[in-house]
């Protein structure tokens, strides 16, 4: 799986890589108009969040490739010396937990793989946390200071306050990755699992089941959906100017 990328870096990307383009368009909008300045504070802060968490993710995985240079090996030769038997132990979390008490070199490498999983799963749950966060936010900016009304804090109350404000979340090309990080980000937190919920998502479809940290995770798609999304945010709940590079605004609002 492609690791995630920083906005800017996924720009770089994307002169190569001609399917990028689609989910960068509305990174191109801008908000304007009454309260314009406040959105486009809060579009800054919300890219730039995620720069910072996907930097965060960067720093762990490397750490985690300097430290395999030298566990591996080692590891390799003492599974050798034990005619593999660590190859097959497969997903059961019982014999995992005693052979990482009783081993130490095999604790050592079951510490390598699990800070991987640590490190995606962190960055998914930032993620998410970052989209809840600027949705919310970008509410109390265009709504709650002229109801009086707090903005809400649970998602299909925050989807329904949009659609009152004629801003349909479901129209943004990023909308299928973020749906699939919220529900990914509950399991990561709560069952852990791959259940009947999350499995309706193509790419989880073949891992039902499975622990989350027996499943990859397509860290680089929700990386440049949370951009597009926070971007779709921020830019629709009011006035907005498209800057794209020598093109026209095309889209149909």
């Amino acid at each position: 799986m492609k690791p995630p990328l920083t906005l800017d870096a996924i720009e770089v990307l994307s002169r190569k890589d001609e399917s990028l383009k689609p989910f960068l368009r509305e990174t191109f909008r801008f908000p304007s108009g009454p309260l314009g300045i406040e959105r486009s504070s809060l579009r800054l802060q919300a890219i730039q969040r995620i720069d910072d968490v996907v930097m965060f993710h960067q720093f762990a995985m490397f750490t985690h490739m300097q430290s395999k240079q030298f566990v591996t090996p080692v590891f390799e030769a003492f599974n050798k010396h034990y005619n593999y038997m660590f190859d097959h132990m497969e997903d059961d979390q019982t014999k995992i937990s005693y052979a990482r008490l009783s081993f130490r070199n095999f604790n050592a490498e079951a510490q390598l793989r699990q800070v991987e999983c640590i490190a995606n799963e962190s960055l998914v749950i930032n993620l998410w946390a970052t989209i809840e966060q600027i949705s919310t936010r970008c509410l109390a900016i265009v709504s709650s200071a002229a109801t009086g009304k707090r903005a809400p804090h649970k998602w299909k109350d925050i989807e329904s306050h949009y659609t009152d404000l004629n801003v349909i979340l479901k129209k943004s090309i990023a909308y299928a990755a973020i749906d699939e990080l919220r529900v990914l980000n509950n399991k990561i937190k709560h069952s852990y699992l791959v259940d009947e919920e999350l499995s309706s998502f193509e790419f989880f479809k073949d891992h039902v089941n499975k622990r989350i940290d027996a499943t990859p995770l397509r860290v680089f798609d929700y990386t440049l959906a949370a951009y597009s999304f926070v971007c779709f945010i921020t830019n629709r709940s009011g006035e907005n100017e498209f800057y794209p590079e020598n093109e026209e605004d095309d889209d149909d609002e």
